[in-house]
């Protein structure tokens, strides 16, 4: 059982806080002798006895702390606090959204919203509002994103405590006691330790889930691990059982991999991560490309010019460039999903049906098992590869000059994150751990084939999986992993998918490091749904607070009940709304 409050009502009230404390929270990295093992390490340690320190630690008490401050945090942390606790809202950057107000403006609905329930769907309303618009608008700017997320903390009263990052956790009788928290820009500054009574993990990569001990994977699994089709490797291109079906064969031109073409003993071009590939549905530790959502403009007034990164080299985009000798671009759009947001504005993303666009395709293996230090240098390594990417496409000669002339007319945006000088201030994070629970959501739950009986919130979206790999088959390029499966209805998601195996730890709740396979986590990856997720992770952890129960012991019906009863956490249903609010099973 998870540890309980006192008080006699089932909820905790505020217990020895230290006020002044958190004028003064500040980090140094404290060795982790005293906490259950991850299944790997995952953060940077020194050679501190934290034992030694623990007592003079700043402590902090809360009834709920969630760590994480994406939208799904935000949901979390909102919901948890409005139904009474004492919340607090970690976030080891500067900003609230995550990738929703990190640049992510063109949001993944799969074409239809009607499963989008909840303090999601309420999201896109207030932006409807916003823009003066009724009903939900699905397309934004991403500090008008950041400025509704706000708005939600603001109105529930819950504290956020920005720039500090998990040094180490501390469990005890399968339970999380407290978070050890040292200052994400400064290692000098003293750490902090935060105690609560229930723990959501609302961050890209787990770390919290994992330091705790809760089992997790990464990487691809084997299709005879669920008895999957779209898991593992999974090279060419066809239709597939489902419906539509985009497989990897992307290029439409046979382009030279070899630094000599023609000749295999001279090498392989940069951005060729190696020969060949494994058996179809194999599975590896490879994870889906990731990139940067850029938001440009072509408004004059309101640019910051396009960069030249340092190092810049333009034979690091020599495949481009061959591939442009072989199928010229006329336009940037044959590159690049470009979507317009509001006052000119743009999301721009990889586009998937080329060989070589935004994804940094290898660049972020290292990111989701590595420390502090490794994924500051993926993150610094994407951003240079983006930079160089626009520049290359932008100044050198063998890109067509219709397309040079257009990229010179867009800039950052002056008024969108200002302190990085236009550049988003969230990498996307695609994918990085997922948690191994008693019940993992595979491709049949999506497609239908198994019904989900503990249901808490729906997904809609493809089975969607970026490039994995890009490899030489047949002295040429391919890339390999990118699937788009469509074709499917609105699906339930498990309860048991957000919280860890029974006999784990019974006090967190992971609502974006979800218990899925690869190929699941391809559909549920999408931000709506880790929105609609978090909402419910906050009313699993009221209520086990409330219960005195653990994660795994909630009535899953007491959450739907809520889900459906009171969709906002606030009692209120608008008039005419309760059909789009309400979470509903069928």
């Amino acid at each position: 059982m998870p540890r309980q409050p006192s008080s006699k009502s089932g909820f905790a009230h505020r217990r020895d806080f230290l006020r002044d404390a958190s004028l003064a929270l500040s980090g140094v990295l404290l060795c982790n002798s005293n906490i259950a093992a991850a299944k790997k390490p995952i953060l940077p340690q020194v050679g501190v006895d934290r034992s030694t320190l623990m007592g003079a630690l700043p402590t902090l008490q809360y009834d709920v702390v969630v760590y994480g401050g994406t939208a799904a945090g935000v949901m979390a942390a909102y919901a948890t606090k409005m139904y009474g606790l004492h919340t607090l809202l970690i976030e080891p950057g500067r900003h609230i959204g995550g990738m929703t107000s990190g640049g992510l403006g063109a949001t993944d609905t799969g074409g239809e919203d009607e499963y989008i329930t909840g303090l999601s769907q309420e999201f896109y309303l207030r932006l409807g509002q916003y823009y003066g618009q009724q009903g939900p608008v699905y397309r934004f700017e991403p500090h008008v994103a950041e400025l509704i997320l706000k708005e939600y903390l603001d109105e529930a009263g819950v504290e956020v405590l920005f720039s500090r990052r998990l040094q180490a956790v501390e469990t005890e009788n399968d339970s999380i006691n407290s978070m050890t928290l040292a200052y994400s820009e400064d290692a000098s500054k003293q750490a902090v330790q935060v105690s609560a009574y229930q723990f959501i993990d609302a961050t890209y990569e787990g770390d919290l889930m994992a330091q705790s001990g809760v089992s997790y994977t990464t990487g691809r699994e084997s299709n005879s691990i669920y008895q999957e089709i779209y898991n593992g490797v999974i090279p060419g291109r066809e239709a597939g059982p489902y419906g539509e079906t985009v497989r990897t064969r992307e290029w439409g031109a046979d382009v030279d991999p070899y630094v000599v073409p023609g000749k295999p003993s001279s090498g392989l071009l940069p951005e060729v991560n190696g020969i060949g590939h494994a058996a179809i549905g194999t599975g590896d530790d490879k994870i889906q490309a990731y990139c940067f959502r850029l938001c440009l403009t072509q408004d004059r007034k309101n640019q910051i010019p396009l960069q030249e990164p340092e190092g810049y080299d333009p034979y690091r985009y020599e495949l481009l460039a061959r591939l442009q000798a072989l199928k010229p671009w006329t336009r940037l759009r044959n590159g690049f999903n470009i979507a317009m947001m509001p006052n000119g504005k743009t999301d721009i993303n990889n586009y998937g049906l080329v060989g070589f666009s935004s994804n940094y395709v290898g660049g972020n293996y290292d990111y989701p098992e590595g420390d502090y230090l490794t994924r500051s240098e993926v993150w610094q390594a994407h951003k240079v590869y983006q930079q160089g990417l626009w520049w290359f496409l932008g100044t050198d000669e063998r890109v067509p000059k219709v397309v040079r002339d257009e990229v010179h007319s867009w800039g950052y945006c002056r008024d969108e994150f200002r302190n990085t000088q236009g550049w988003p201030h969230q990498l996307y994070i695609r994918e990085a751990r997922r948690m191994v629970s008693d019940f993992v959501m595979t491709e049949h739950e999506c497609v239908g084939h198994r019904p989900v009986r503990d249901g808490i919130a729906k997904g809609g979206y493809a089975l969607d999986s970026h490039v994995v790999q890009r490899v030489v088959v047949n002295d040429h390029v391919e890339n390999e992993g990118n699937i788009s499966v469509k074709g499917f209805d609105p699906y339930l998601i498990s309860y048991r998918s957000i919280i860890p195996k029974e006999g784990e730890i019974d006090n967190l709740y992971v609502p974006v490091c979800v218990s899925a396979s690869h190929a699941a986590y391809g559909s549920l990856r999408m931000e709506p749904v880790f929105m609609a997720l978090g909402h419910a992770a906050g009313v699993a952890a009221s209520l086990a607070m409330k219960k005195s129960k653990a994660a795994q012991q909630v009535p899953v019906s007491s959450i739907q009940g809520e889900l459906r009863d009171n969709p906002l956490v606030n009692r209120k249903v608008p008039d005419g709304l309760a059909d789009i609010l309400s979470f509903r099973t069928e």
